[in-house]
């Protein structure tokens, strides 16, 4: 797996290659879990769904082992700088409607006709989108600002990224 981490200033991301080592449930989620311990380290920490936060190096926080509900523990080997990371374009129909009044075929059909072919219901011309100017909502796969994540009140721990090799920059002259 890869991990992505915010740098806080530039928001800069960085990628790690991870293993994941050891995982578990701790107090809050099964009572039996209790008494276990880290050593001093980084880790980061999540409330609820929120964006989790890494922290410094340092004792864990005895609140987080009484509010965590589980624990992964991974292995970082180094930062990769030769990926890049990207969201995967939003699916979309490959059709659009393109409403009434656009078929000559469909404006030459008597009611009869209409009758027959559509079963009393109104077509519904369509085109492939690839046709329609501008219809593509280049939006949907943009990535959001670290303060974006940050404030979005359901945000999943794991999500799907197309991991890519960065392109070779031109030399400058």
């Amino acid at each position: 797996m890869w991990l992505s981490v915010f740098d806080s200033e530039s928001e800069e991301e960085c990628l790690y290659r991870a293993t994941i080592l050891h995982s578990g449930l701790l107090p809050a989620s099964n009572p039996a879990a209790g008494g276990l311990t880290f050593p001093e380290d980084r880790y980061a920490f999540r409330r609820g769904h929120r964006f989790p936060v890494l922290l410094p190096k340092g004792p864990v926080d005895p609140a987080v082992y009484t509010q965590a509900h589980y624990f992964v523990t991974l292995e970082l080997g180094p930062r990769d700088e030769s990926v890049v990371a990207e969201y995967p374009r939003a699916k979309v129909d490959a059709w659009v409607e393109v409403g009434e009044g656009i078929s000559p075929l469909l404006e030459r059909l008597d009611a009869d006709a209409r009758m027959v072919l559509f079963g009393g219901e109104h077509p519904r011309p369509m085109r492939p989108r690839f046709q329609m100017a501008g219809d593509v909502d280049e939006s949907a796969s943009t990535a959001l600002t670290l303060a974006e994540r940050r404030n979005q009140a359901e945000r999943p721990l794991v999500t799907r990224r197309i991991l890519r090799r960065k392109r070779a920059s031109a030399p400058e002259e």
